[in-house]
């Protein structure tokens, strides 16, 4: 990917080096082909089937979307998709982003894998919520929801009475969720977000 120094759009990787395709998957995987691209790995042919096609495209496990100039703009890991039960795929990082785009909000995790339906696992910098909070992320997470499609919107908040952290196994040691560690110690609380009439659900 190239960035020209008077054409450099924020948050893009630039365009692709002339002579390399570039493209995005059904699934939203970034994918490049290119004269210079690896043939395979060494000894290896499960593994480079998983990766690379029969006409040359290397999936990178990446996600992302190209632009209307043509500029590549990542937005999470494939491996960190959710795939609802209707069987889209969701990109959790870039709606997260903007859930903790509210100043109470600290962390956020969303849920939705094999459901009907999104949901979002919050974690306050206060941990109590005080008067008017609830009501603040309701409107904050329809706010967040406006650009969406309908299967990624978030539907219900679960409100955590702890937040993730090392200690606690929900943080990798660079500050990374962990995603299928969470989803394990809440399977309880994201269980009683799903049965919950109310919006903003919180942790016993």
């Amino acid at each position: 990917m190239l960035n020209i120094e008077d054409d450099i759009y924020v948050d893009s990787c630039g365009k692709p080096f002339p002579g390399n395709d570039m493209r995005i998957s059904e699934d939203g995987e970034i994918q490049f082909r290119a004269p210079w691209m690896f043939t395979g790995y060494y000894k290896n042919e499960a593994a480079t089937r998983e990766v690379l096609s029969a006409d040359g495209w290397f999936s990178t496990g990446d996600l992302g979307r190209i632009n209307e100039d043509g500029r590549l703009l990542i937005t999470g890991r494939k491996k960190e998709m959710l795939k609802t039960s209707n069987g889209k795929y969701v990109a959790p990082v870039p709606i997260e982003d903007s859930v903790k785009g509210l100043p109470l909000i600290k962390e956020v995790m969303m849920v939705g894998d094999s459901r009907k339906y999104c949901v979002a696992l919050v974690a306050l910098e206060d941990s109590t919520l005080k008067a008017g909070q609830r009501e603040q992320i309701t409107q904050w997470i329809q706010k967040v929801n406006e650009p969406l499609a309908g299967y990624e919107s978030i539907k219900r908040v679960g409100v955590l009475k702890e937040g993730f952290t090392i200690e606690n196994g929900s943080l990798t040691p660079t500050l990374k969720v962990k995603r299928s560690a969470v989803m394990k110690s809440k399977e309880d609380f994201i269980e009683q977000i799903y049965s919950s009439n109310d919006f903003v659900v919180l942790e016993a």
